[in-house]
Order: structure tokens, then sequence, then C-alpha cells
């Protein structure tokens, strides 16, 4: 079973491997796609366009011989004919090109000479005497997919350029990216390329990074240079479960700009991580999961390289363990209406635990700090290996820290506007506005052991909003909960999703809280 567009449009065939027999068992005007049989073999599906959209069809009993269908054939075209005077009988006198098919490959006077000559370099291929098509040997070729590059002149950085470029074959077995940002010499310079290996069961992909990230602070220009290599796969063991590994080797370089002779630091890093991924949602629309559910378990860990300054902040190393799970269910309600829960939690361990830092949404646009004390203590390691766990709607980023969290999501998505239409000043057509409704709860702690004691967390508390367990405590009391709740609309603008959110948090005195930002539904 297969489907071809030999005869001008996409149909369904079924070819006897042993007579070589081959039979059409569609013939639509539209196409077919996607053909999908069942596990008897007893009925086919597929999709097929119809009444301004895509349905789905079934067939019963495909391979009996009342499923034969006539194969549709379209008609082979005359070329349109050329003219020395240029004039090509626009107008009035204009042929009837209604059912003309601009494909070369259909007309009758195409031959090899006249496509060899095409930019496309595509061959016309013709069956051999036994009826079948000649094979050849396949030749992976890098073509350029996406292309921009820029230059420029800045009296602080010089000579500037930056560059995105991406190359892939013909079959998707290969991709290469290449992005740079360069700044006056490499070292102030953001250079990116990687390589995926897709042609196999296991997909791989290798790359190396150097990041530049120039910044000031308390009168001093400092340079934080982030470089490294990476590697990463993934195993599909069937159609809803893969598993993850990868590993990654980076060193943060920060230097002095200013001339204080305050010397610098290093950390040096190899974080190997697994992961194993469950996934059956369904996306009906373009914003948000609409049924099915999806649960991921990581496991992430540094062992430090740097042994000699143990529990020193000058130690270059990185010791930390992480444990993460992140359980996801959707519930279709009349097929429009859409009930998501989410439970999201980790667990770090070692001696420098990686920080969470809860509250607020990812690209938030109209972001705000929200932390009791007003700050909270960021120190290097932190800047690389901590996390910024969302959403927690209501209050702003850092509103809980810790080295362990839970956050829990519920949202009612539901149909807002079906179509909305401008006519003035622009003509722009949105359709499948959703709207949502949300609760948000979730919190961060400390437990004793991990390099804090007790008064060393009542003097921390001042800076940090801190909760410390006790021994034998294992989630914070409900005080240490923070909650959040309001509505949203979500908007697909086709290059990106739109979300605009209103939260209310006892947190913030119930006052509103309004977010503006580029997010997919969880």
């Amino acid at each position: 079973l297969y489907v071809s567009d030999k005869s001008g449009v996409f149909n369904m065939y079924l070819h006897n491997i042993e007579s070589g027999e081959i039979n059409a068992i569609s013939n639509t005007v539209t196409g077919v796609f996607q053909p999908t049989l069942a596990r008897d073999a007893g009925t086919l599906a597929f999709a097929s366009y119809f009444n301004n959209g895509y349905d789905i069809f079934m067939i019963n009993d495909p391979f009996g011989k009342d499923a034969r269908a006539e194969p549709l054939v379209v008609s082979r075209a005359e070329r349109i004919s050329s003219s020395e005077n240029g004039d090509f009988g626009y107008g009035s006198g204009s042929a009837d090109y209604q059912h003309y098919v601009f494909d070369r490959l259909f007309h009758e006077d195409s031959d090899e000479e006249d496509e060899s000559k095409d930019s496309l370099r595509i061959a016309r291929r013709t069956r051999a005497a036994n009826g079948r098509y000649p094979s050849r040997d396949y030749h992976m070729h890098l073509e350029p997919d996406m292309v921009f590059v820029s230059a420029g002149y800045s009296p602080y950085y010089l000579l500037q350029g930056s560059g995105l470029l991406m190359f892939t074959d013909i079959l998707g077995d290969h991709e290469l990216y290449l992005s740079a940002d360069l700044n006056r010499s490499t070292k102030y310079s953001n250079l990116f390329t990687m390589y995926n290996y897709l042609a196999r069961r296991v997909d791989i992909g290798a790359g190396a990074y150097h990041f530049a990230y120039p910044f000031y602070s308390q009168g001093v220009t400092w340079l934080d240079r982030d470089y490294g290599l990476f590697l990463n796969s993934s195993y599909p063991i069937d159609r809803f479960n893969r598993v993850e590994f990868g590993i990654d080797l980076s060193t943060v370089d920060r230097s002095e700009l200013s001339d204080y002779n305050l010397g610098g630091r290093k950390l040096s890093t190899l974080v190997p991580h697994v992961g194993y991924v469950h996934d059956t949602s369904v996306w009906r629309w373009s914003t948000a999961p609409a049924n099915g559910g999806r649960w991921r378990v990581d496991l992430s860990w540094s062992p430090d390289l740097y042994r000699e300054n143990e529990n020193s902040w000058d130690d270059k190393g990185v010791d930390f363990k992480t444990f993460t799970l992140d359980w996801r269910r959707y519930f279709a309600y009349h097929k429009d209406y859409t009930f998501s829960l989410r439970l999201n939690g980790s667990v770090s361990e070692g001696r420098d635990p990686q920080r969470f830092f809860l509250g607020g949404l990812m690209n938030w646009f109209n972001s705000r700090f929200d932390n009791s004390s007003g700050r909270v203590v960021i120190d290097m390691r932190d800047i690389y290996f901590s996390r910024f766990v969302t959403p927690l709607r209501g209050v702003g980023y850092y509103n809980r820290v810790g080295t362990r969290y839970l956050l829990s999501n519920f949202e009612f998505r539901y149909p807002f506007i079906k179509h909305l239409v401008f006519g003035w000043p622009l003509p722009i057509y949105l359709r499948d506005i959703r709207g949502v409704f949300f609760t948000d709860a979730g919190t961060a702690w400390y437990t004793l052991g991990q390099g804090i004691t007790k008064e060393e967390n009542n003097a921390r508390d001042e800076v940090d909003r801190v909760t410390l367990l006790s021994d034998g405590q294992l989630i914070p009391d409900y005080n240490d909960w923070t909650l959040g709740f309001g509505f949203g609309i979500r908007l697909d603008l086709g290059i990106f999703p739109v979300e605009w959110d209103v939260a209310w948090s006892p947190e913030t005195g119930m006052y509103p809280q309004y977010y503006f930002s580029l997010n997919l539904g969880f």
C-alpha cells in the first residue's frame, strides 16, 4: 500500500509484490494523504480535502476486490507556445489554461536534454522494460535552506557582522546550522554550530558554541565567555515513548575589562543527562494540546572536576545531581473544550545544588521582579546552572527560591472567538482565538544539610524568599505556597503564539497583575 502522484494527483495504490500487479484503490481529485491501516488490516483511514477542509475517510476491506478504483489520469498538456516578439497572447485573445498542468514532466515534448539545463537539476525517470523505475544510489548533497548575512561598523565594536545559515539534504537526513554574531574579535563574538544526523532510528546531534556576555556591576566592567561542546541523542522505543541522552562539556570564564586588577574566575563542568518521555498529546489547535497526555523524567548530574578547593567559593568545578518529573494530562470535552492539568517538581542535591526561581512567565514582556526583600543574591553558578520555573501567575520572577520545588497548574481552555476579520487599517483575518481560566500553585524550599544552617538561614532570609524545612518534613506548610488565578487569551499570529493574561494572588494584595508574553500552553 502506497501513495503516488504518478497520475498527477496523489492517490492510493496496492502493489502485489509476488505478481507485480498494481491497482488503484482511490481516485480523488483533491489527493489522498496519511493512509493508516487498522491492526487487523480490515479498515483503512486516510485524509483528503473535501468541502473547504481536510477530513478523515475510511475504506472497509481495502485489500478486497470491491475496493478497486479506476485510476484518475491527468491529461498531458501542451507547452505554452513562445512568440518571437514576446507577445504571449495576454488579454481577450489568450488561450484557455484552466486545465493546463504547468509541471514540465507532463509535457509530451519534455526531454532529458531540456531538463538538464534546469537549475533544479530534476531528471525525468522512465520505466524500464519490466515496468520498474531504475534505482539510483543516494548521495548526500547539502543545499542552503536559509541564508541571512549582514555587516556593519560601530565606533565601539568596530567591524561587526552576523549570519544565520541552515543546510539540509533532500531527504532531511542531515542538517547543519551555523550562526555567528561577530564583534571586534572571537573573544567578544557569539558563535554556534550544530549538525544533526537523522537517517537512522536514533537521532544524533552534536555541536560547539562560544557566547560572550559583557556586563557592568558595582563600578566594574566584566566579560563572561561561555564556550563548550555538546552531544545529544534520541531513541524512539515506539510511537509514544522515547529515551533521550546527552552530555555537555562547558567552561565559563569571567575576566575583568576594567583596570582594577581584580582577577577573574573560571567554572568547568561535564554534565551528562538522561530522560524518558511518554507523549500521547494531540494538538487540535496551534497554541496548546487538546487531548491525551505526556510526562517525562529527567536526571542530570555534574561531577566536580576540581576537588582541591572543596567548599570554597574559588572552586572551579560544580557538583550537583538533579531529578525532575513533569506530568501533564488533557481531557477533551465536546471537541472544542479542554481541561488541562500539570504537576511538576524537582530535587537537586550535592555541594552546589541547582537553585529554582519560581514566579512569572517565560518570554514575559512587561516582566517585574517579585521578592519579599526586593532582591535575590545571585552568584556565578546561579547564572549558568539555575532554572526559572513557570508559569506561576499572579506574582513576578523570584517569588520563591529553593533547591526543591513543586508546581501545579490547572487550565480550562475554550473557544473565545472563532473568526475575526478586520477591514481597516489592514485586511487581517484571525481564527481560533482561545480563552482560558487558570489556577497556579507553587512553592520552593531548602533543607538543612545543603550548606545552610539555621543561623545562616536567618541572615539569608533578609535577602532571599527562603523556606527551610526541618528534618522529617517533606513539603512546606500551606503558608509557604504561592497561589494565583485568573483568565487569558491565546492567539496564533502564524509566526509566533501570543498570550495575554490577567491574574490575582494574595501575595500581591489581590491587585490584578498583567502578563503579555510569547508562549505555547503547557
